[in-house]
């Protein structure tokens, strides 16, 4: 929403009241092509990897919020077993990278 929208993201998770966040949900997207009449927006998908840009503000949101349950959404196109725990993987490292005294990502 926040490139969609041209907005700051880490400005407008800040403004979120991050006690009543109680879970995350994580998901990859698409840019729209042409002849879309929305061509350039990008759309959650649900249905490709996560990209950088949203591991870097899922870690700037575990850093507003704490430990949340996350739950990494892929609804269609999913990829092998394989493929899909590495990206498990990757947020986890993150994960655990912010609260190593936390036991397992749940």
């Amino acid at each position: 929403n926040a490139t969609n929208h041209h907005y700051d993201p880490v400005q407008a998770l800040q403004q979120l009241p991050v006690e009543k966040i109680v879970a995350l949900h994580i998901a990859g997207h698409q840019r729209l092509e042409e002849p879309h009449p929305a061509a350039g927006m990008l759309l959650d998908n649900h249905g490709a990897k996560v990209c950088s840009s949203v591991k870097e503000l899922f870690e700037v949101t575990l850093k507003l919020t704490g430990p949340l349950p996350v739950l990494l959404e892929r609804d269609h196109n999913v990829p092998p077993l394989t493929t899909l725990l590495d990206e498990v993987r990757e947020l986890r490292k993150i994960w655990r990278r912010l609260f190593p005294d936390q036991g397992e990502c749940q």
